[in-house]
């Protein structure tokens, strides 16, 4: 894996997160993925193709990140706030992660997707017959709606949409919602976890009220760079 050179701006939001989460970033390969994510990325790539270019990925503390981001010698081409914007995001998943447990958490995001495994134990019946009902629970391999999913990426999403508001108000973080809404919720980006209930998650992901005070403190070191002013946290 080539070495990479991030920004002072991205290694110094990194090293702000390490408080909180330890972090390593990894290079997404198409070629030769690497470890955990290797396994996930074959699955998740048969409906959304697009992930080793166009998303970000956060395995247990490894923050995956797409290979064209960075040119060959390993300099960061993507602009930095973006890059910021991006792991903001999967630093709310962090935090959800450390909270819930390992376990708790992939059950939540995972469901009923998961449940899909059962049906391998259908291989059984060739020695207990009544097993091949177990093939009853590939069903769940469909594209169900995944409402831990969706709840946890509205947390996810909801610093997006902040953000949105700092730069362009009230009005234009609401469009936001509708297109994250559109692109994230009822396409394959995340399986067609929830295509259902618009209004209210568009509600729900507009609802800063809601933001914890991790978030907070990550939307303060935000401005902070804005205003070119040393950040302090007071949370």
């Amino acid at each position: 894996m080539r070495i990479i050179q991030l920004p002072n701006t991205v290694t110094d939001f990194i090293e702000y997160c390490k408080n909180q989460h330890e972090l390593e970033i990894r290079i997404k390969n198409k070629d030769y993925p690497e470890g955990l994510y290797g396994i996930v990325s074959r699955f998740i790539k048969l409906f959304n193709p697009r992930m080793d270019d166009s998303y970000v990925t956060v395995l247990f503390g490894n923050v995956w990140v797409p290979g064209n981001w960075f040119d060959e010698s390993g300099r960061l081409e993507k602009k930095e706030m973006q890059v910021i914007e991006i792991l903001m995001h999967e630093m709310v998943h962090e935090y959800d992660r450390k909270k819930l447990g390992n376990m708790l958490f992939a059950l939540i995001y995972l469901f009923p997707q998961f449940l899909g495994l059962l049906s391998l134990l259908s291989i059984l019946s060739c020695i207990w017959p009544w097993m091949i009902w177990f093939l009853a629970f590939s069903v769940f391999l469909l594209p169900l709606p995944a409402p831990g999913r969706a709840l946890l990426e509205v947390r996810g999403y909801r610093i997006n949409v902040a953000i949105a508001k700092l730069f362009n108000g009230e009005r234009y973080a609401e469009v936001f919602a509708r297109m994250i809404f559109n692109r994230q919720f009822k396409s394959s980006a995340y399986y067609w976890m929830l295509p259902f209930f618009k209004k209210e998650v568009i509600r729900e992901l507009t609802a800063m009220n809601k933001i914890n005070h991790i978030q907070k403190d990550m939307l303060k070191w935000y401005e902070s760079l804005l205003d070119s002013k040393p950040y302090s946290s007071d949370s």
